[in-house]
């Protein structure tokens, strides 16, 4: 009888673990002895040995020896349901020093015995209330299934509005009487099962029962329900999503036991009702796979760095889950996440010594852009211009009337006409307001910058538009036609176009922390050729410049309307850089050399601003992205591209640092020499056969990736996230995992690799996957919903995040939990 309940439902503030293990009344003998024996196998767990205690010395299984690993006692099944009398075993026994002694002498006990035929005749249903009671219980059976059937609907019906996001209740209208009335809004649950209602007879026999019990007690003025139970009330809801979130929270929690090590993702966010929300993911391997999930939600009223290490400590003590077994984390560049001495990474380093803290590499990725996109003023000043052109157009329904007519007419893909604002959270924003204006690097088909210039050209023209508007519009034209910042554009749509893709990348999950630093080295080797190639950049600038002043041209020609011609005739785009006057400071008298300014308009452009710009992007790439250079080092001798360069044996030092962090998770009392020994052993012997196993990797797996969405313009946090399948490398650490796991190496040939690789895959690259959930909870709660409190926030949350566990959970697993919330659920439910 060991089903899926070996594993407890975690939620100590509910008692539900505990119930289990309490005298069950009789009516509920049935359900008690479903989830009883259990019995963990995993002696590491168990101050006992599970062959030993739960198996007799013939093999046959103690049936009767359940274990409650909540409270780490061992209960006697039989005695607990049917013992009129306290003995060791229904109060439960922890004398672990004479635990098989004990377990001999209860097991010999006459009340054991007595106990035991009780259970034989319960089995048999010979017992005296099955014969004198039989008609009743079999009534109460068939209620009981009924309840299960109707709840099971309900179940159903709130994991597709979890899943969705969406609000389950309305603010009124929520009476059974009033749910025969179709005029009334009852809210996105009640609407659902009233329309199920209409093709489920299961449903449909419930709900007339309930529609027609409340109207009668209505109409008596009845105060309170009494023992009226409708399974659609707010308390049943609630009971259902909280049976649900602590199902999730167990799932993930059994999960990351099994694996064993785990690594922390922490941010936080601001949400509508201007609460700091706390949101915690665990990432972890498991079964081949690199799982990311929520557990946790929380309101955080303390943002220092141990405010936030005890906010970690109390979800993770929730799902019991050792925080020792932590081995990385991976958090933004905040001073309470990183600081040295009392950010919240130094004190996880207190608890768990070898973690490794990594510094998201999307947020250093976006904070070089940032650098770069900042200094010089004229970088500053040409975003800003871009920026304006946006909000230029979205101020004013008239303006934004001119620009749809105009881009209508010359642009056919419906998709990108809108112009970009740049927001401040968003990691894509500038680049993606540069496209939409000057299309891509080398390709200006998608380009708005000619209907840009039209468009800006008519309302400066139109005396029908305030003075300081046609001002503003003249601004920005004269601004756009400038060479100097068209060649602005083309210099970062190149740097776009390589930084793009990785940034695009470190936002898919389930990533590899060496794959990632091989894609940032190549990133920056990319960027490197262009250091000092101006000149290429200036072709592609000219040839842009060429092209859209030929559609202007022909704007001209095409245009009848005399007025408009001449003022398009006016947008004439600069082909070169304009010659200034050339400042020169005064000389001191004490100051003996002579000031040579740049006198050529390019080389100066050249030196002060396209330098200055790629000298500050490879400087910043170069200095954030060197911690843990040893580790990185350690852990880069796991990957196949490697794996030639081993013919002469293993670099003499290596592996010392990664034989270190790896030496907590092996049994053996090895030192760090031994550790390195076995792992540098076994790693040679794997990279020779590596060329044979890894024609067995799977071909496909599925991985989640960044998608700008099509509305972008209209929410910072816009991005969709979808899943695809990707053909397997058959060269990375996550295809040798997945050999090793497929052919049971792991066991007795190569277990310390295996755990390497595993260390590996386990440490955290970026903490996207809270920027993800950031991106859920502002839908979640939203300004309609702005006083959900803290728990139902995580509940829903975790539903609409999770989905995989969501629609895994066994609905018979939700009925019991929620039977256990209350007596009388008890006895409708169980």
């Amino acid at each position: 009888m060991q089903l899926q309940h070996d594993t407890p439902v975690i939620n100590p503030e509910k008692n539900v673990e505990l119930n289990k293990f309490k005298k069950p009344n009789s009516h509920n003998l049935m359900y008690f002895f479903q989830i009883h024996p259990v019995q963990p196998s995993d002696d590491s767990i168990l101050p006992f040995s599970s062959k030993k205690v739960f198996f007799r010395n013939n093999k046959l299984n103690r049936n009767w020896c359940t274990y409650n690993e909540h409270s780490k006692q061992i209960f006697c099944s039989v005695c607990l349901a049917f013992s009129t009398d306290s003995n060791a075993f229904t109060n439960g026994m922890s004398d672990w020093k004479h635990v098989y002694q004990r377990i001999s002498e209860h097991e010999a006990s006459k009340c054991h015995m007595q106990c035991s035929e009780a259970y034989f005749m319960h089995v048999k249903q010979k017992n005296i209330g099955n014969l004198l009671l039989n008609d009743q219980k079999r009534i109460q059976r068939e209620e009981v299934k009924k309840n299960r059937a109707v709840l099971e609907r309900i179940i159903e019906v709130i994991k597709v509005i979890g899943k969705r996001g969406l609000s389950i209740r309305s603010k009124n209208n929520e009476a059974a009487y009033l749910l025969n009335d179709p005029i009334l809004d009852h809210g996105n649950f009640l609407e659902m099962i009233i329309l199920l209602s209409k093709y489920d007879a299961v449903l449909n026999e419930h709900l007339n029962k309930i529609i027609n019990t409340s109207e009668k007690m209505h109409k008596r003025g009845s105060q309170g329900r009494g023992s009226f139970v409708t399974l659609l009330s707010h308390y049943s809801i609630d009971n259902v999503v909280t049976s649900i979130s602590s199902l999730i929270k167990s799932t993930i929690s059994n999960q990351i036991k099994q694996s064993d090590m785990f690594s922390v993702l922490i941010d936080t966010t601001q949400d509508i009702s201007v609460m700091d929300q706390c949101s915690i993911v665990l990432r972890y391997v498991i079964h081949g796979e690199i799982n990311e999930k929520l557990v946790a939600v929380k309101c955080c009223t303390d943002s220092t760095g141990e405010g936030m290490m005890k906010l970690l400590q109390s979800a993770l003590f929730s799902l019991d889950i050792n925080i020792t077994r932590c081995i990385g984390n991976a958090t933004d560049g905040a001073a309470n996440m990183q600081g040295m001495y009392k950010g919240f990474t130094s004190w996880l380093s207190k608890t768990a010594p070898e973690q490794v803290h990594v510094w998201c590499y999307s947020h250093v990725l976006n904070l070089v852009i940032c650098d770069a996109t900042k200094n010089p003023v004229k970088v500053a000043t040409f975003f800003s211009i871009i920026n304006s052109c946006a909000v230029f157009f979205k101020e004013s329904y008239q303006r934004m009337n001119i620009w749809k007519s105009i881009s209508n007419n010359h642009h056919d893909n419906i998709r990108n006409k809108r112009l970009q604002i740049i927001g401040e959270t968003r990691w894509t924003a500038k680049q993606t307001a540069l496209n939409r204006i000057f299309g891509t690097y080398d390709k200006f088909d998608d380009a708005l910058y000619t209907e840009l210039i039209i468009c800006l050209s008519k309302i400066s023209n139109n005396e029908g538009f305030k003075p300081d508007i046609r001002s503003k519009a003249n601004c920005l034209l004269s601004s756009l036609l400038k060479y100097e910042n068209i060649l602005i554009a083309h210099m970062f749509m190149k740097i776009f176009s390589i930084t793009g893709p990785l940034s695009r990348y470190l936002q898919t999950s389930g990533l590899d922390l060496l794959k990632c630093q091989q894609m940032v080295e190549g990133t920056l080797k990319q960027i490197e050729k262009f250091q000092r190639d101006m000149e290429n950049i200036k072709i592609t600038c000219d040839k842009f410049i060429e092209k859209a002043q030929r559609i202007i041209d022909l704007e001209i020609e095409n245009t009848e309307d005399e007025k408009n011609k001449k003022d398009l005739e006016m947008c004439d785009i600069q082909d070169q850089f304009e010659n200034k006057r050339i400042q020169r400071k005064k000389r001191m008298s004490t100051y003996e050399t002579k000031d040579e300014p740049i006198i050529n308009a390019a080389k100066k452009f050249e030196v002060e601003v396209y330098n200055k710009v790629f000298d500050a992007i490879i400087r910043s790439m170069t200095t954030r992205f060197i911690k843990n250079n040893t580790l990185y080092f350690d852990l880069s001798l796991l990957s196949p591209n490697n794996f030639e360069s081993f013919k002469n044996g293993i670099p003499k030092g290596a592996l010392s640092t990664l034989s270190l962090k790896l030496k907590s998770f092996i049994e053996c009392n090895n030192d760090v020499e031994q550790i390195k020994s076995s792992l540098c052993e076994e790693l040679l012997h794997f990279s020779s056969s590596w060329k044979y196993l890894k024609k067995s990797v799977n071909d496909e797996y599925n991985m989640i990736y960044c998608e700008d969405s099509e509305n972008s313009d209209d929410k910072e946090d816009s991005n969709s996230y979808k899943i695809k399948p990707c053909k397997s490398c058959q060269n990375c650490p996550l295809c040798c995992y997945k050999a090793l796991i497929k052919y049971s190496l792991f066991s007795n040939t190569y277990p310390t690799l295996m755990l390497a690789y595993q260390f590996l895959l386990t440490l955290p690259v970026t903490q996207v996957a809270c920027e993800r959930s950031f991106s859920t909870l502002k839908y979640i709660k939203n300004r309609l919903r702005s006083t959900m409190s803290n728990e139902h926030l995580e509940n829903f949350m975790l539903m609409a995040i999770e989905k995989k566990t969501l629609v895994e959970l066994n609905n018979d697993e939700i009925i019991n939990s929620v039977g256990e919330k209350s007596k009388l659920l008890n006895k409708l439910l169980l």
